[in-house]
């Protein structure tokens, strides 16, 4: 019960790796009850909370994991920006802001929509933008949440959604 309230209070704190191990030793400690003793039916009540939160720890790691990529990637494509380039998740969704530069050239190069409401993108941006966008599908499909863009006065450029998997307009 110590390494559940160890990886309660981690996973509280946003410590996930630590959320991780520590939910999975508690895990493996309430499982090495023996079935014919008279704790095993408290035990096993708590091998299985122990496992949905061990499974919502990974889960929250994943996708940790996942921004932390397109947070790189954001810095990397607008290090050299006057305006930097911003992440963060509201309501579920992961807003990414960019300069107005890529925020345009982005907005250009999206198509019309299709009739299931997605737009593809031409070949009319550059490499690094390029590189982003693939990042961004990448993050979207791993925590499966959408992914809005703004530009950086806070107008929404496009939003990708992997239920569609691909860009709608907003």
């Amino acid at each position: 019960r110590q390494a559940a309230r160890a990886a309660a209070a981690a996973q509280s704190r946003g410590e996930w790796s630590l959320a991780v191990s520590l939910w999975q030793r508690a895990l493996a400690s309430a499982d090495q009850i023996p079935a014919d003793t008279a704790p095993f039916p408290e035990a096993a009540n708590l091998v299985e909370t122990y496992g949905n939160q061990l499974k919502n720890a990974q889960a929250s790691l994943q996708a940790a994991s996942a921004l932390q990529g397109l947070t790189t990637t954001l810095g990397n494509l607008c290090g050299a920006s006057a305006t930097p380039c911003t992440l963060e998740e509201v309501g579920g969704q992961v807003q990414v802001r960019l300069p107005g530069q890529y925020a345009q050239t982005l907005r250009r190069a999206l198509t019309l929509p299709a009739p299931d409401g997605t737009v593809g993108i031409t070949h009319q941006i550059s490499p690094d933008l390029q590189t982003f966008i693939n990042q961004l599908t990448t993050v979207s499909h791993q925590i499966n949440r959408p992914v809005a863009i703004y530009d950086s006065q806070g107008n929404p450029v496009a939003r990708y959604r992997p239920d569609l998997g691909g860009f709608a307009r907003n």
